[in-house]
């Protein structure tokens, strides 16, 4: 009795409290997403892709991703903020239709593949990125932001080694029905999210003013957005290229998010939530170590820089999201609970504009040729790669000390 008492209470809490609602929500979006990222690129690369058709498609996702956003911040203004993730999984749904039903032909339909999936993205993330401002405080945003990554590590343990399987026992069309059930799924769950509307209008904002006052933040925003698609381009192709397995690819990037949750549990200690600069610095120095890696290309090398990667990324990313977040609120609300949701809805989509910049940019050098088995080529990538952590670290200093 006192069992089935502690459960109610437990699951009224929950209820009441819409950020745990918001995290299960995220979590099954992130287990897609994980599945996406992941093998979306094999199955195109197995089609008979190239780096360069690769770099078409995952170009025009970031394209996408910004126009998802602010397809979002104007479908808060029109409908509300739940409505975003209904529209982000009616975008996805149609991905993975497109993808079964033009299976063998799906090449000469990436930019169609690309911009579906990178509108669904878009909308998914213009809602989730306001909850999470709007939802958190100071003092638990980095709790908030710990959770949210730590769920999405989870995932990513789970997803590439279930669905590696199902596809070595099935096959990847059996694979994107399952994703069917995932989407209605998180479109049940964020039935139960909070409901915000918002007066966004693009026009409304002073864009040059932001540049002036912002700028090295917003270019520290683009490096890490090229930083990341390096990164999610190691831990995929780059790695199946060396073992032709999904498998084992699948088992790789476990190991890697595992070491990603320990570094997780690691800087959600509380002594390390209050240095949060020297946290991103730590990181930075490691990021840039690990850079160095891919000036010797092997599989060992590439094992070795994606676990690094798993490690370097929160340490960087984290504290650097959470003070962003913290400037975003400041900048829009005029106190926790009293927020202008349509001048947030601006500078988050100035932050994710910056991001997918940086993100585009890298698939630009692998569409002009500039990839990872072209001898030297792929050389002025890593020289710009190296001096990147450091430079997200330098150029938000300011900003960790303003605001601890």
């Amino acid at each position: 009795m006192k069992i089935t008492q502690n459960s109610r209470e437990m699951s009224e809490l929950i209820m009441k409290n819409p950020i745990f609602i918001v995290l299960f929500m995220n979590t099954v979006f992130s287990g897609v997403l994980a599945f996406s990222n992941l093998y979306i690129n094999i199955f195109l690369w197995n089609q008979g892709a190239s780096l360069s058709t690769i770099g078409v498609y995952n170009a025009s996702v970031f394209v996408s991703v910004f126009i998802g956003t602010m397809i979002g911040a104007y479908t808060m203004r029109w409908m509300n903020s739940r409505m975003t993730f209904v529209l982000s999984s009616s975008f996805l749904l149609a991905v993975f239709g497109l993808l079964i039903s033009k299976e063998e032909n799906v090449i000469g339909y990436i930019i169609i593949l690309g911009t579906l999936y990178g509108t669904a993205v878009g909308l998914y993330y213009s809602g989730f990125n306001l909850y999470s401002i709007l939802l958190t405080n100071p003092e638990n945003r980095q709790l908030f932001m710990g959770m949210e990554q730590g769920m999405n590590r989870i995932t990513a343990v789970l997803t590439p080694l279930i669905f590696s399987y199902l596809i070595l026992y099935y096959d990847y069309n059996e694979t994107f029905r399952l994703i069917f059930v995932m989407l209605i799924i998180q479109v049940i769950i964020s039935l139960f999210t909070p409901k915000y509307k918002s007066n966004f209008n693009i026009s409304s904002l002073r864009y040059k003013d932001i540049w002036k006052e912002y700028k090295a933040v917003l270019v520290s925003i683009v490096a890490f957005g090229f930083f990341q698609s390096i990164i999610q381009l190691a831990s995929s192709i780059l790695l199946f290229q060396y073992v032709q397995k999904e498998t084992i690819v699948g088992w790789l990037n476990t190991l890697f998010a595992i070491t990603g949750i320990l570094t997780l549990v690691f800087i959600s200690r509380p002594r390390l939530v209050k240095s949060r600069m020297k946290v991103t610095y730590v990181g930075a120095i490691l990021a840039t170590v690990m850079t160095i890696f891919l000036f010797f290309p092997s599989f060992s090398t590439l094992i070795i820089f994606n676990v690094l990667a798993a490690i370097a990324l929160p340490l960087i990313w984290i504290p650097v999201s959470v003070i962003h977040y913290t400037k975003i609120k400041e900048l829009a609300c005029e106190s926790e609970v009293d927020c202008d949701i349509g001048l947030t809805a601006h500078y988050l989509l100035i932050r994710e504009f910056m991001l997918n910049v940086g993100r585009t940019s890298f698939y630009l050098f692998l569409i002009m040729g500039l990839d990872f088995t072209q001898g030297y080529h792929y050389i002025p990538i890593f020289l710009f790669s190296l001096v990147i952590p450091l430079v997200i670290y330098i150029c938000n200093k300011g900003l960790f000390r303003e605001l601890g």
